[in-house]
């Protein structure tokens, strides 16, 4: 049976007005960048979209590190350009710019979630949206949008999902959720402390076709297996220094086969 092909997308950007040498979520996009780069599984068919601001483009496009691992990249690589935005909100609904993709599954994940093991070691038939439980609905990191009537029809011990990272494997339901969570996004008034997250639980919720995804994914390091393929940083939003720390500990611990 032919591997079904993955485009992967993600997300770097620069608040405007700030520096992009003081931005530690460049030195954390290197970080998860070698290693996809060296675990991903992804080839010739595959693809890996970058969205990316100006500011933060101009400042690393000559860079040997950026340039080196782009060029040893095994899938093809394009990096979608947006202006440079003006808070942490704007920056994350980067993610929901639809892109244009040719292969069979659609991924998205953050810059602190770690691949360190192939995307292509489980199939994915169903044409749903695949998911990652983290806590419940009515934990306002995943359900601060929806209102208190609306979170009273939903069943008990509904879960939250993260926006860190998901899978679809089917276009249409694709472009169905981008829009869905752009049109939330556009017409939010609020500001959640985990930005977008509740504004994509909402739409994920109301489409109502979604699975879990069934890959081992570790959080924090917490129950490791040698089975993980996903190593998710999770933590404070949009704190790079925090991020950056744990990410470079855990790097150093993949790269010497400490997890194992």
């Amino acid at each position: 049976m032919n591997q079904k092909t993955i485009c992967v997308d993600c997300v770097l950007f620069t608040l405007n007005g700030k520096s992009v040498n003081e931005n530690k979520y460049v030195q954390i996009f290197y970080y998860w960048l070698s290693l996809f780069n060296k675990n991903s599984g992804l080839t010739v068919n595959d693809f890996l979209n970058i969205k990316m601001d100006t500011l933060t483009y101009e400042h690393i496009k000559n860079d040997f590190l950026f340039v080196s691992i782009i060029k040893q990249l095994k899938c093809s690589c394009n990096i979608l350009l947006f202006n440079p935005p003006n808070s942490l909100f704007e920056g994350m609904i980067m993610r929901y710019t639809k892109i244009n993709y040719n292969q069979d599954i659609y991924m998205y994940c953050d810059i602190d979630v770690l691949i360190i093991k192939s995307l292509k070691m489980l199939e994915l038939n169903e044409d749903v949206i695949y998911v990652q439980p983290e806590g419940y609905i009515t934990n306002d990191n995943y359900g601060a949008a929806f209102t208190k009537e609306e979170l009273s029809l939903l069943p008990l011990n509904t879960v939250g999902y993260s926006a860190g990272k998901y899978l679809i494997n089917c276009k249409k339901l694709y472009n169905k959720l981008m829009d869905m969570i752009l049109e939330l996004c556009i017409s939010n008034k609020s500001e959640f402390y985990t930005l977008d997250q509740p504004l994509f639980n909402k739409a994920v919720l109301n489409i109502n076709k979604y699975k879990i995804i069934p890959w081992t994914i570790c959080a924090n390091g917490n129950n490791f297996t040698k089975d993980s393929i996903l190593l998710d940083c999770m933590g404070i939003p949009g704190d790079g220094d925090f991020h950056l720390d744990k990410i470079y500990k855990y790097y150093i611990m993949i790269m010497s086969d400490l997890l194992w």
